[in-house]
C-alpha cells in the first residue's frame, strides 16, 4: 500500500504509471504485483499573496529564522484542500 500526495506540480496520472510500470517489472511467475487506485485528488495551493500567507511566512522568518517557507499548499485526502478550493487561505502542518 502507498499513500502518496502531491502538489499542483505533479501528474497524479502520471504518478499512477510510473507505479503500475514499476509494479509489472517487479512481479514475476512465483508473485505478482499490481497498482490499485483508491482516490486521486490533486493537490492545491493557497493565494501566496493573501494576508493570511504573507503573515503567516513573515512570522516564520521572524521567529523560526526560516529561509524559505515550503507549507504554503497541500497534498490531495487532506482537508486543507477543502478550504483552498472555496478561496480561504491555509496552511498545512507548521
Amino acid at each position: 500500500m502507498l499513500d502518496i500526495k502531491t502538489l499542483p506540480s505533479v501528474d497524479n496520472k502520471e504518478v499512477i504509471r510510473f507505479i503500475q510500470y514499476f509494479a509489472k517489472q517487479l512481479s514475476s511467475e512465483k508473485k505478482k504485483y499490481e497498482c490499485k487506485v483508491k482516490s486521486s485528488i490533486p493537490g492545491v495551493v493557497s493565494d501566496q499573496d493573501s494576508k493570511f500567507i504573507t503573515t503567516v511566512t513573515r512570522y516564520m522568518q521572524e521567529v523560526h529564522k526560516t529561509e524559505s517557507v515550503m507549507y504554503k499548499g497541500s497534498g490531495p485526502a487532506n482537508e486543507i484542500y477543502l478550504f483552498i478550493e472555496k478561496g480561504i487561505p491555509a496552511v498545512a502542518g507548521f
